[in-house]
């Protein structure tokens, strides 16, 4: 992607234990550490390429991005949270109560 506000799909792979490859645009870099998937610079072809390729060849660093990949999932924000985020974050503009 060029452009990735959150990446739900992403956070359901991790939230899966799914190693990612992804561009390194939005919020990708907070979602996707280094041990949990390759981030690639978006308009990058070649790069994108050689992470999937890596990721498919090579079963080692397939399953250190999987183990790194549940570990992130602790990390996830859950709806739960978010909602309340929300809602705090909504209360600033109330001017009625």
């Amino acid at each position: 992607t060029r452009q990735e506000t959150y990446g739900m799909a992403v956070a359901e792979a991790l939230a899966r234990g799914l190693p990612v490859v992804s561009t390194r645009t939005g919020a990708m870099p907070d979602l996707v550490r280094a041990d949990a998937g390759l981030l690639v610079a978006a308009d990058n072809v070649d790069a994108l390429a050689a992470a999937l390729a890596q990721v498919i060849a090579d079963a080692q660093v397939r399953a250190r991005l999987a183990e790194g990949a549940r570990r992130a999932r602790g990390r996830l924000r859950t709806w739960d949270l978010a909602v309340d985020e929300m809602a705090a974050a909504l209360s600033r503009f109330d001017t009625h109560g």
